[in-house]
């Protein structure tokens, strides 16, 4: 059974939010029978508030921080807008921001929510009308998205073509993307909603197989162009994290052991890939470093243990040269 939740006990001389309590009123039938308090902003605003909505936390103040939030955005510029103030319109009791545009127009109202959702986006309906861009997002990234160029217009609203980390591709409008509303093609919230399903997220296995995919699809990977720019990729059966974690759990796998392909050439596959350890690993990449001495090509780890040298003598041989260090490359 979930604890209720345990209420304030409200008295006078209370702080709640920017309010101190002052004097209770009960309640009685021109109120609804609700209690409510007499209140003392910091601003210096007095007013009486319902009781139930100090407790709540719905009422922090007399409206104060709501405008000292909204005059912080005062003279940041969204797009071709700068905002010059904030004016609550009393009809709808929405807040605007007022702000000059880059087209000498002034005055321009646009609601907070919307400029704040536009981001460099922004502009007044001349320029809209006029179809001005904005900003070229060309080449930007949002997301598994990258930008790669134009592509016409939805109404009034410029589209993008967009470039997924997956390869898919689709449309996107800019406000979609700047705002961060868009951040995939879709086939993210489909792999986090996988994974969660099948219980992996998290896992150590889950951790294998997402840095694998992220080597050789996301080019945002310090490692990608080791892996996915030079045309490696992980093939259809692994790219489901259900059926590679099933590969590896039948090929051997314990804590410790790392993926490797046993062709640095091919492609993650089941026929191409095992698990060895570190070692093994590092001694199987593409750039391995040997050491030669009395005309063998050694790693230093064997040259540590077929000597019965110390790690710090091995390095020392190395300064005084009697290990040279060559890079070898499959």
């Amino acid at each position: 059974m979930d604890d209720k939740k345990v209420l304030p006990k409200l008295e006078p001389g209370l702080i709640c939010g920017e309010w101190k309590l002052l004097e209770r009123f009960k309640g009685n039938k021109e109120n609804g029978y609700a209690a409510d308090w007499f209140c003392k902003c910091s601003c210096g605003t007095e007013k009486r508030i319902k009781e139930y909505m100090l407790k709540s936390g719905s009422s922090k103040s007399c409206g104060c921080l709501v405008l000292k939030e909204l005059r912080s955005i005062v003279g940041t510029k969204f797009g071709r807008l700068v905002v010059r103030d904030v004016v609550k319109e009393e009809s709808s009791n929405n807040w605007y921001a007022v702000c000059d545009c880059e087209c000498g127009k002034k005055n321009y109202k646009i609601r907070k929510h919307n400029l704040e959702k536009k981001g460099a986006l922004a502009q007044c309906k001349n320029c809209s009308m006029k179809g001005i861009r904005t900003i070229d997002l060309t080449g930007q990234i949002f997301g598994y998205l990258t930008v790669t160029e134009q592509a016409g217009k939805r109404g009034s609203n410029v589209l993008w073509e967009c470039k997924c980390v997956c390869g898919n591709k689709r449309k996107n409008t800019g406000s979609a993307l700047t705002s961060g509303d868009i951040k995939s093609c879709g086939c993210k919230k489909y792999e986090e909603a996988n994974w969660k399903k099948h219980g992996q997220y998290g896992t150590p296995l889950y951790t294998v197989w997402n840095n694998m995919m992220s080597r050789c699809f996301n080019e945002n990977n310090q490692a990608y162009h080791h892996y996915g720019g030079r045309g490696i990729i992980v093939c259809d059966e692994w790219q489901d994290v259900k059926r590679f974690i099933e590969w590896c759990e039948g090929s051997g796998y314990k804590e410790g052991l790392q993926l490797d392909r046993k062709d640095t050439n091919g492609k993650y596959e089941p026929s191409n890939c095992r698990f060895i350890t570190k070692t093994e690993n590092q001694n199987n990449t593409r750039a391995s470093v040997r050491f030669k001495y009395n005309g063998q090509l050694k790693t230093r780890k064997e040259i540590i243990e077929i000597y019965n040298i110390s790690l710090t003598t091995s390095y020392n041989w190395e300064k005084k040269g009697k290990l040279e260090r060559v890079m070898l490359y499959e």
